[in-house]
């Protein structure tokens, strides 16, 4: 299922289109004057490649959440569930080849470690980046399994793959 909720200056839209990988929301935080961009994930499905192949539970998901920061940077929060506890999770956000011969370009533009606890665990990091460039960048996340080698390429060794800020 995706959902798209914006909210604005006491504006608020909500659409819902049924899909099977992910869904996100954008808000504006009043209080504070900043912006925030949240997106959710499931299970890679096989959507841009080989589907994930490996032996992690398949109830694994991601929200990741980009905060602005005054000075106009950006916080990025990735929130995991149904983790494995002590598992290292690899995030990767990679920029989305515009060759089309490969998917995304490696290395990643931001990348970070999660570590499970067995239901929620969380990493953050804080990029230099202005907000509004990560909120027009075009690219991909991905949770790579910590259960197989760190792999670029290899698809079926990505528990989560979906679109950052790409239309579908």
């Amino acid at each position: 299922m995706k959902k798209i909720i914006c909210e604005n200056h006491g504006y608020e839209m909500v659409v819902t289109l049924i899909c099977t990988y992910s869904f996100s929301a954008c808000k504006r935080d009043d209080g504070a004057g900043l912006a925030v961009k949240t997106y959710e994930y499931m299970i890679n499905l096989g959507r841009y490649g080989a589907a994930y192949a490996g032996s992690h539970p398949m109830t694994i998901a991601a929200q990741v959440r980009v905060a602005e920061q005054d000075g106009g940077t950006a916080k990025i929060q990735v929130l995991l569930t149904n983790t494995t506890n002590a598992a290292s999770y690899v995030v990767g956000f990679y920029t989305a080849n515009s060759s089309g011969s490969v998917l995304f370009d490696t290395p990643p533009k931001y990348q970070l470690q999660v570590i499970g606890n067995g239901s929620t665990a969380t990493g953050v990091i804080i990029v230099d980046d202005q907000f509004a460039d990560i909120m027009s960048w075009q690219g991909y996340l991905v949770v790579h399994d910590p259960g197989q080698p760190l792999s670029f390429t290899n698809f079926a060794t990505f528990l989560i793959i979906g679109k950052v800020n790409i239309p579908e």
